[in-house]
């Protein structure tokens, strides 16, 4: 699988993508600057199953970056990191059909493990 680390800051990107890529051998990592004009082309030419992307107080919204990122490659999953408050955001284009509430709910206790909690008690 190649990953794509769409990043600005050179540190960011240099540790990151150095422990991915120690850690992660069976991996493609390739870096993409966020300020290259041509970034989002050269994303397409990776083709990644995972976009990287660094949360960056420059960017107007990263929510917007990562719907944009995920709206142009809905092949990818886009984890938006967040290293200031070692948060990951998960954006996916997965789609699943709902016809009734058990629907619902199943999707619920997928994707998160407290509501598989709350909703088993």
């Amino acid at each position: 699988m190649k990953i794509a680390v769409f990043a600005r800051h050179s540190l960011f990107t240099d540790g990151i993508t150095s422990q991915l890529r120690a850690r992660l051998a069976l991996f493609e990592i390739h870096f993409v600057d966020a300020d290259d004009v041509n970034a989002f082309e050269k994303i397409a030419e990776i083709s990644p199953g995972i976009i990287l992307v660094e949360m960056l107080s420059e960017f107007v919204s990263e929510d917007n970056i990562s719907a944009k990122l995920l709206e142009t490659f809905p092949q990818s999953v886009i984890l938006q990191l967040d290293l200031n408050s070692a948060v990951v955001k998960i954006f996916s284009s997965e789609q699943r059909q709902v016809h009734q509430i058990s629907d619902l709910i199943t999707i619920i206790k997928d994707i998160s493990p407290i509501s598989r909690e709350i909703i088993n008690a």
